[in-house]
Parts: C-alpha cells; sequence; structure tokens
C-alpha cells in the first residue's frame, strides 16, 4: 500500500511516519521501498522513518542513510529478555496428550504403510528375492487396509 502511495504521491505529503519491522530479513519490497525512501528524506525532513528488528544491524542502515544526507539519525535499543525453549517433538506431544491413533485411522494406516516400506525397501537392497518374516508381515497388514494391491 504504502509503495503505490508513493507512486502518486512522491514525496508522501499525508505521511508522517513510516515504519518498518522486521528489516534484517532484507526482501525485495523493503530494500526496494529503503531505495524510495531515501531522495523523499531530502525532501522531507520532518518525516519519520522507524526501522525495528531484534537483530538489525544497525550501523549498516546508519551509513546507508547518512550517505544521502540524513543526518538526524538515532538509535533506541531495547533490552530483550531470551527464554527457555524446550523442543517438543510430535511423537512426544502425542505421548504427553494421552491420545491414541485409531486403528482405522487414515493416520495409522499411513504409518503402517511407511514402516512396512522402509522395511522393504531396506531389506530389497540386501536381497531383490526375500524379505524377512517382519516386513512380510507387516505388508500382509498393510494390504488388508486397501492401501496397496496383493500380499507379501
Amino acid at each position: 500500500v504504502l509503495l503505490r502511495w508513493l507512486q502518486s504521491d512522491h514525496v508522501g505529503s499525508e505521511i508522517s511516519h513510516i515504519i518498518i519491522d522486521e528489516v534484517h530479513e532484507r526482501t525485495v519490497q523493503t530494500d526496494f521501498l529503503l531505495g524510495l525512501l531515501k531522495p523523499v528524506l531530502k525532501l522531507r525532513p520532518d518525516l519519520k522513518v522507524i526501522l525495528m528488528s531484534a537483530t538489525l544491524d544497525a550501523t549498516l542502515f546508519d551509513k546507508y542513510f547518512r550517505a544521502s544526507g540524513c543526518s538526524q539519525i538515532a538509535h533506541v535499543d531495547v533490552e530483550g529478555r531470551t527464554f527457555p525453549v524446550h523442543p517438543i517433538f510430535l511423537q512426544q506431544a502425542v505421548r504427553f496428550a494421552d491420545y491414541v491413533i485409531e486403528d482405522d485411522s487414515p493416520y495409522a494406516r499411513r504409518a503402517v504403510y511407511d514402516a512396512a516400506t522402509m522395511l522393504a525397501l531396506e531389506n530389497t537392497s540386501k536381497s531383490t528375492t526375500h524379505l524377512t518374516d517382519s516386513a512380510k508381515h507387516l505388508m500382509k497388514g498393510v494390504s488388508a487396509t486397501g492401501l496397496v494391491d496383493g500380499g507379501a
């Protein structure tokens, strides 16, 4: 929206502040906007541009805007806090929630199919003609679910 506005009103006369968050991500849109803002700031010294990021390299943007003649550049550093992160994987979450997938669920059938495929591929690489008893058993179970045709 801002880019369209600046196309029609090249100095953004109705805008007093522009806030760009997560500026460290350096997308095409933000880089293009920063390129448009350089000449606008020369014409509009009253326009305030606020760049925000948790991991901003302030000196990079400081140099960028000072090179275009902007002299009123301020930095505000807000001390952040880190919080401990405890990764929980899907298998743990399912156990923690005490959830059991029903036997006729498509997810259960998919898990059986994936396990059988893994065993079959593993054993096929060892011997192209023989599968272990466990792989045969799993393949029969998969065939019974209707996911694949035929048995082992």
